[in-house]
């Protein structure tokens, strides 16, 4: 079974317009304890986050200044490096940047926090800085002339 051998868990609302006016299956879901039981006390119990600190900027804990900020060029939040929002795994610090600077790293682009940008090392899919300065991974990324892998050497300085 996928849910033991892959640790698939959770629930999945397929069409929520399939609900009543009065939103009865959205409140059933968001008020039910799936930590805890399963729904109707059966067996099913959803995997929920290990701790109960929140590691990644949001509106609510960091404003406009800090939301979407992670990796090492963010501000420590509870003493940790953030991790990127995991409710919003598409929102990059950078998404305000004009077209062309989104995703870029090293001396070409602007200082951040009086630095050059890295990748973010704890982030599998955009680790390394190619040597064309644009974050990603594989070897046009990671394994070029020039390039650095950021995972393998997060001290990494221009």
């Amino acid at each position: 079974m996928k849910i033991i051998y892959r640790n698939i868990g959770g629930i999945m609302i397929w069409a929520i317009d399939q609900d009543t006016d009065d939103d009865i299956l959205l409140n059933l879901i968001s008020s039910a304890n799936l930590c805890k039981f399963g729904l109707s006390g059966d067996d099913v119990k959803h995997k929920c986050l290990p701790i109960d600190e929140i590691r990644w900027w949001t509106f609510e804990n960091g404003g406009e200044t800090k939301q979407g900020m992670c990796g090492k060029s963010a501000p420590l939040i509870n003493g940790f490096y953030p991790v990127c929002d995991p409710d919003d795994p598409g929102f990059v610090y950078l998404m305000d940047a004009p077209d062309g600077k989104r995703g870029r790293c090293g001396p070409t682009v602007p200082l951040l926090n009086g630095k050059h940008a890295i990748c973010n090392p704890d982030d599998n899919s955009a680790h390394c800085c190619s040597n064309g300065y644009y974050c990603g991974t594989g070897d046009a990324f990671c394994e070029c002339n020039g390039c650095i892998d950021f995972k393998k050497n997060p001290n990494y300085q221009w």
